[in-house]
């Protein structure tokens, strides 16, 4: 045994294995990527901060070209333009222009001057004060009037914004110039001087979002007009930028562990830079590459580890199973051991379920041939029956198909049961079957009673499909909303297949009151009698009683049909005197009427009991008469309509009536019937929820006593013609 357990566990160690081996070199392929994706990230970052540098400060520098474009719009400095001699006194204007400079210069760190040049008159106006040229280039602390001129011939050059540099002082310089030209005439040059360090100060934000940038500097026509950060000298900064300048596409420049990112601004000759110590930089990279490999080598240690424990603890309960099957020691494979065992489990799971389905189906067929005997003449015995025959009936609606034809299949050979069962399920129809009296008998049971094109269809399939090609025919009965009743649909389905003669084209016969003549007697009588007896109109029903008499009771065509009627009519007054009549005196009417007697004796009987009924109903007073058996119904059904086994038959057993007569007198007073009632509290009771809740459609469903979400869906959309979904987003596009 402990042999066939060791190559169990490398059995099972061997898919896990190499199921982690392809993982870990997938995991090592990720962990390079990963490095790789990481320079790939740092070089974007760094040409991400270039791309930062240059948006700031360009952004800055067109601040100031726009501030240039005031300053061409200004009044006093078009006037200047155009006069051709200084005026003596100058306005105010003027004036105006310099202070409005001098503001400029104060609040703006990255400019130290700004002055305009006059060729023409010979003339600044500045941040400094309004004077002849040479005086305010004197004012700039210029050795002016020796570099006077050739400062002058710098700015007269081209016709577009440019900068210079100016060398004339002790410092150099970085001039905007923007010269006005009209008509090949210069008549004003602008030109503000830059600190290039306090342009470089703008990038504070880009070093704080970048914080490995070791320096940043700016140049101009290869020269460094600032630097900043230890990372790189001027000199080195230099050479990285010669080298860039060679061939700008080639990206970063590496050089003695710097690494220089270059970038070129949108005006000539200005170029932005940031620098790197690559040890810095690449620490990151490394140590990401370092823990990737160490955690690979890790799992893999402790995949194989875990791998060992859980296989050696997961043989456990498979030992003392394989024991408990008999497994020999060192021989055979467990898991085909244990393969063979499911599988014949699960054979005898599978026989034993058809021997019960089979078994059921003798049941159901049982129940059936004793509805159609007759020997269910209450809808208590009837509902007792069911649950000692196992069968479950979901709908409220009853109706017999009964057929008769030729060949094997209608016979009590059961041949016909497994292609019916089939055909029933495909199509949605709910039932049971059974052979009696040499004919197939179907019983539906369904939610509301079919029409009469769905129940021709569906028998002319059965036909179809039992009777191929030989003569069959089929009766339809009329559906009743007791299973008592079963026994007369049955009755009316047996005369309706009776009026038409079998051939190969399946005739389908549905039972009319035609057919009732010289069989069910006259029914108007029986409907204006029960009428009476449901209003309790006692006094007018011993007057129907002799017509009920004469032209429902006594057919003399049927015997047994008689019989039948006899004991519809006996429910009808046992309904009624379960209703005012205490339970003792009840039984004991019920037990006069079961009596055997003639119709003469029956009808006196019949009497004697609306003669007792009436005088019991006139003799309480009026505070004291019970309320009507559909108020009391009504009550039930208000407070227990979230009981998903609430229903008529709950109801009515709980008032001690038929459910015939409770459905009756309900629809006679609220002119709707039991389960629509039932359904309308729920539907109301479930669109509350959906409106003020975010409870779930199935939550609704249940909570509102709906045995699913599909049968609550289904009514919800019958009765508000939208689904519960659509109505709860219509509420929230209200509000």
């Amino acid at each position: 045994m402990k042999k066939l357990f060791q190559r169990q566990i490398w059995r099972w160690m061997r898919p896990v294995l190499a199921v982690l081996c392809p993982c870990l070199l997938v995991f090592a392929g990720i962990c390079f990527y990963i490095v790789h994706q990481l320079d790939t990230s740092f070089q974007q970052s760094s040409i991400s901060l270039n791309s930062l540098i240059q948006g700031s400060a360009d952004k800055r520098l067109e601040e100031i070209y726009r501030y240039t474009l005031t300053l061409e719009l200004n009044n006093a400095n078009a006037f200047l333009r155009g006069t051709q001699s200084v005026p003596q006194p100058l306005p105010s204007s003027v004036y105006r222009l310099h202070d409005m400079m001098q503001d400029y210069v104060t609040t703006n760190p990255i400019v130290d001057a700004i002055y305009i040049y006059y060729p023409d008159l010979d003339f600044t106006v500045g941040n400094l004060g309004c004077y002849q040229a040479s005086s305010y280039r004197a004012l700039q602390n210029l050795p002016s009037p020796s570099g006077m001129d050739s400062w002058k011939q710098q700015l007269l050059v081209g016709n577009s914004s440019f900068f210079l540099l100016d060398n004339g002082g002790p410092e150099q310089k970085l001039c905007y110039v923007t010269p006005r030209v009209i008509e090949g005439e210069y008549t004003a040059v602008t030109v503000i001087e830059l600190n290039p360090d306090a342009l470089l100060q703008t990038f504070a934000q880009a070093q704080e979002s970048y914080p490995n940038a070791s320096a940043l500097c700016i140049l101009f026509d290869d020269q460094i007009l600032s630097l900043e950060g230890q990372a790189a000298g001027e000199d080195t900064a230099a050479a990285l930028f010669a080298r860039w300048k060679e061939n700008p596409l080639s990206g970063p420049v590496r050089q003695d562990g710097i690494v220089g990112f270059f970038s070129e601004s949108m005006l000539p000759d200005l170029y932005y830079a940031s620098f790197y110590t690559e040890n810095d930089t690449m620490k990151t990279v490394r140590a990401t590459a370092f823990i990737c490999v160490a955690g690979a080598f890790l799992s893999l240690i402790i995949a194989i580890a875990g791998s060992l424990y859980i296989g050696s603890r997961s043989q456990r309960p498979l030992r003392r199973l394989l024991a408990k099957l008999g497994a020999s020691e060192d021989k055979g494979d467990s898991y085909e051991l244990l393969d063979s065992k499911v599988e014949t489990l699960l054979e005898t799971h599978s026989k034993d379920q058809k021997l019960l389905s089979e078994h059921q189906l003798l049941l159901d067929a049982s129940f059936l041939r004793a509805a159609l005997r007759g020997e269910l003449r209450s809808e208590s015995a009837a509902f007792a029956a069911a649950n000692r025959y196992g069968v479950s009936f979901e709908g409220t609606a009853y109706q017999v198909l009964l057929f008769s034809g030729e060949g094997e299949l209608f016979s009590e050979s059961e041949q016909w049961r497994s292609p019916l069962d089939s055909l029933l399920r495909r199509e949605q129809a709910k039932g049971l079957a059974a052979f009696y009296n040499g004919r197939l008998c179907v019983l539906l049971n369904t939610d509301a009673p079919l029409s009469e094109t769905s129940l021709r269809e569906l028998c002319i399939r059965i036909l179809d499909l039992l009777c191929p090609g030989r003569a069959a025919a089929a009766g339809i009965g009329n559906a009743y909303d007791s299973m008592a009743s079963i026994v007369t649909s049955y009755q009316c389905a047996r005369r309706a297949l009776l009026s038409c003669e079998p051939s190969e084209q399946h005739p389908v016969c549905r039972y009319t009151p035609d057919m009732a003549a010289g069989h069910h007697g006259n029914t108007k009588s029986m409907q204006l009698f029960s009428r009476q007896i449901y209003q309790k109109q006692y006094d007018q029903a011993r007057k129907t009683l002799d017509q009920l008499c004469e032209e429902y009771l006594s057919t003399s065509a049927v015997p047994s049909s008689d019989v039948l009627r006899q004991q519809a009519v006996s429910s009808l007054l046992m309904d009624a005197a379960c209703e005012s009549l205490p339970e003792q005196e009840t039984s004991e009417l019920w037990r006069l009427l079961s009596l055997p007697c003639t119709l003469s004796e029956y009808r006196l009987r019949v009497q004697g009991i609306l003669d007792h009924l009436d005088r019991v109903q006139m003799e309480l007073p009026a505070e004291s008469k019970p309320l009507p058996i559909a108020v009391r119904a009504k009550e039930i059904l208000d407070e227990n309509y979230t009981d998903p086994m609430i229903g008529l038959y709950f109801v009515s057993e709980r008032l001690n009536v038929s459910n015939s007569y409770l459905s009756t007198a309900f629809k006679n007073m609220y002119q709707i019937s039991v389960t629509q009632y039932i359904n309308s509290l729920r539907i109301e009771r479930a669109k509350s929820l959906m409106a003020e809740t975010s409870m779930s459609v199935r939550d609704v469903a249940l909570a509102v006593g709906f045995s699913s979400d599909a049968s609550f869906i289904r009514v919800f959309k019958k009765q508000e013609n939208k689904t519960p979904t659509m109505f709860r987003t219509d509420c929230r596009h209200d509000t």
